[in-house]
């Protein structure tokens, strides 16, 4: 019978900077008979060394995930894990926009014809992300607009009379507005999250909430207009199948995900 199973997505990425193929793993399975008390001797572990054989020929080498607090543990003890910390979902309740943002800036839904603009987009900003998924087109498309169970809003943020600047995606859920995926550039960041919070008060959310790494750039933005980090259950993980580079920690550091990042969601 099978009694494991370690399961992984591949998304085109920039790897530090470079394209490349990054592994998201969305789930892990062990029967419970077969669950062993030695953990680095156990079938999980023997599982991820087969798994790790097999797909460093797809030129795989860097996973990520977002498991919960107690499969968190056991994958940093069975050496699975190498880095990742806790999750952080940045809350606030709305506020309408500035006037000055209102009369500067538009903030339309996109439909798929014009999913092209999300790629523009994409290649105009991508060097401010040096390890994540491309978020282009293609990547719009599968995660959000042909996702199997969640509906999902895509704007896009221009400039009146002007160019496209970045796009979100978005979802309302009871009360509540989720952030959860944008590509803009860093300066024009507080005009999106002005944007969304807009959106979310005209439609009577009582909140904006939006997950990205602690003690980054985006983050501090969040906090400066008042969003408070509020601690969840989930983390997020990374694994190097194999030996850990030199540069593990600046590739740890520089993962840039979303909520459009967690299938759990």
């Amino acid at each position: 019978k099978i009694v494991a199973a370690y399961s992984v997505i591949s998304l085109p990425a920039v790897i530090r900077g470079k394209e490349g193929i990054m592994g998201q793993c969305v789930d892990i399975m062990v029967h419970p008979e077969h669950r062993g008390r030695f953990l680095k001797q156990g079938v999980l572990v023997e599982t991820f060394g087969h798994f790790c054989n097999s797909y460093r020929e797809k030129e795989v080498d860097f996973l990520y995930g977002f498991p919960g607090r107690r499969h968190w543990i056991l994958g940093m003890r069975t050496g699975i894990y190498q880095g990742g910390g806790e999750v952080q979902f940045f809350k606030k309740s709305p506020s309408r926009q500035r006037l000055s943002t209102r009369l500067r800036y538009s903030f339309r839904p996109v439909e798929e014809l014009q999913l092209p603009v999300v790629s523009e987009i994409w290649e105009r900003n991508r060097g401010q992300f040096s390890t994540g998924v491309i978020r282009d087109q293609s990547y719009a498309r599968w995660r959000f607009l042909q996702h199997p169970k969640w509906s999902y809003a895509l704007h896009i943020l221009r400039r009146r009379g002007g160019e496209p600047l970045g796009w979100c995606a978005l979802r309302q859920m009871e009360g509540e507005i989720l952030l959860m995926d944008f590509v803009v550039p860093v300066e024009l960041f507080v005009v999106l999250v002005e944007k969304v919070e807009e959106v979310a008060s005209l439609a009577g959310s009582a909140l904006v909430s939006v997950a990205i790494p602690g003690d980054t750039q985006w983050s501090q933005v969040l906090q400066a207009l008042g969003y408070e980090p509020e601690t969840t259950d989930l983390y997020y993980t990374t694994s190097f199948m194999g030996k850990v580079p030199p540069w593990a920690e600046e590739q740890i550091k520089g993962l840039f995900y979303t909520m459009g990042d967690m299938d759990i969601l």
